[in-house]
């Protein structure tokens, strides 16, 4: 289930926070290789990464955990944010969908 974080954040705040908890690296796009880059994207997700993609942010995120960390706990924590700032998405293109027309603002693509 893919995690959408739909309150208001500070991306580079929370990039910089789940640095403690994830090695992460950035694939920086732009209008010619979004395309690409999100099917890299998936294609780590399936190998058992995480995706990351944020509002006005052009970069897929992938995030390797260092120490079986609980994802959306870390991200409560750390954000002060509670239950209802989260919805959940079957579906990733959905997920990443929801961030593009401003409906969200990250959404974490979790293998399913």
């Amino acid at each position: 289930m893919n995690i959408i974080i739909k309150k208001w954040i500070q991306p580079y705040l929370l990039i910089e926070y789940l640095k403690d908890f994830y090695n992460v690296v950035d694939l920086t796009f732009d209008g010619s290789t979004k395309s690409k880059f999100k099917t890299q994207m998936f294609d780590a997700v399936q190998s058992g990464k995480i995706g990351l993609y944020m509002k006005n942010v052009n970069k897929f995120y992938l995030l390797s955990d260092k120490a079986n960390t609980n994802l959306k706990e870390v991200i409560k924590e750390k954000l002060s944010l509670c239950e209802g700032d989260f919805s959940a998405e079957n579906d990733a293109e959905t997920a990443l969908a929801l961030v593009d027309m401003g409906k969200s603002e990250a959404s974490f693509i979790i293998k399913n």
